[in-house]
């Protein structure tokens, strides 16, 4: 229901049609990043309300997050306790062009304007224990804090 004009009823509808248009899932990311034609031909809304959720979705901020974990030692398929480990997170916006950037958001939650951030968290699995934490805060494109 974060896009207009959904509501019980259209995200019902929109479930029943998963199988019959190959949808994986009834995720809004899902939803979102099927292309125009494929939403058009699932025929949840008129087309004006249609054309609404279109203009929401093209500037939405779809994410892809990625970790990887690895040491700077050559040929060492393992990480153990006492190695320096390098961490290397990205973060794509797979809707944008390479010269766009994520602007301010703004939600019922966050009632005014607020930049975007993302906090890392790397937790011990095995004591349930909070390693490190931080928060990212991106400046531009290119940089981040």
């Amino acid at each position: 229901m974060q896009l207009p004009h959904f509501n019980e009823a259209v995200i019902k509808n929109y479930r029943k049609l998963l199988r019959e248009h190959n949808i994986p899932d009834a995720k809004i990311e899902t939803f979102c990043k099927l292309s125009p034609y494929q939403r058009e031909k699932l025929n949840l809304l008129a087309p004006k309300e249609m054309g609404e959720v279109e203009a929401l979705i093209r500037v939405l901020p779809l994410v892809e997050v990625s970790c990887k974990a690895f040491t700077l030692k050559e040929n060492d398929a393992e990480i153990n306790c006492s190695d320096m480990v390098t961490w290397q997170f990205m973060v794509k916006y797979p809707n944008m062009k390479e010269t766009e950037f994520p602007g301010l958001m703004h939600s019922q939650q966050y009632p005014f304007l607020k930049k975007q951030n993302w906090t890392v968290i790397v937790c011990d699995k095995m004591k349930q224990k909070v390693v490190f934490l931080t928060k990212i805060i991106f400046k531009s494109s290119k940089q981040e804090e």
